[in-house]
């Protein structure tokens, strides 16, 4: 009987040792779907995550189309108090933050007001041009360009989105606001080269590629902007 080392080249194998091989990487990959399960999110059907956003969703809507971005947050078998969490994050007081949290809302604020839109504007066209703006479609429709990208000029509305998304990751805890408050309150950073060390552009850019090791988990990014899709009443 010939013994086979397992990190031997199977290339180098003789026929039989090849299927023998072969054969014994089968029964080994056997075993191990054999300790694997389904996420929960895979076991829930999207006829049950439609019922729930049916009561959310306005009835002149296409529920069907919501089901693949919200189906996701049914973990927990109850996706109207995952939403109502969402959007209670979003809704989160900064003012009663620390240091760290309210010296890195001036950054962004400060940025965006200051500076962003002189980055955006100097950018080639060609390049925005790939960061095109759609038209919603309805009913199936395809979308259509309407234009490149541009700066939204209301520095009040991009203040209170701000506000809104620091909010949302100080709420949900996140990792990444974390570390950018940790920087602006080191002793190393000064305000006077904040620019130049493009805090603000960094911390989006890390949310916007932020990688989760479990698949049925989203990003904080992609919960934010799934929050904004409702408000939160004035009367509760």
């Amino acid at each position: 009987m010939v013994s086979m080392d397992r990190s031997t080249n199977i290339s180098s194998l003789t026929p039989s040792q090849e299927n023998a091989e072969c054969a014994f990487q089968e029964q080994e990959l056997m075993k191990n779907l054999d300790t694997i399960s389904l996420p929960k999110i895979y076991c829930v059907s999207n006829e049950v995550t439609k019922m729930h956003l049916t009561k959310m969703i306005p009835v002149h809507e296409d529920v069907s189309v919501y089901i693949p971005m919200f189906h996701t947050l049914m973990q927990n078998g109850d996706l109207t108090t995952e939403i109502k969490c969402m959007v209670h994050s979003a809704c989160h007081d900064l003012k009663k933050e620390d240091v760290a949290i309210k010296r890195l809302r001036e950054c962004g604020r400060d940025f965006l007001v200051s500076y962003a839109q002189t980055i955006i504007g100097s950018i080639p066209a060609n390049v925005r041009s790939r960061l095109v703006k759609f038209d919603v479609p309805e009913n199936g429709e395809q979308p259509s360009h309407t234009d490149v990208f541009t700066f939204r000029q209301e520095s009040d509305k991009l203040e209170r989105e701000l506000d809104c998304m620091l909010g949302f990751l100080v709420s949900e805890r996140s990792p990444i606001i974390k570390s950018f408050a940790e920087q602006v309150i080191s002793p190393c950073y000064g305000k006077e080269n904040e620019l130049e060390r493009g805090l603000i552009p960094k911390l989006l850019y890390q949310l916007a590629t932020q990688e989760m090791e479990d698949l049925s988990v989203l990003p904080c990014l992609c919960k934010y902007a799934l929050a904004t899709f409702f408000r939160q009443s004035q009367k509760k």
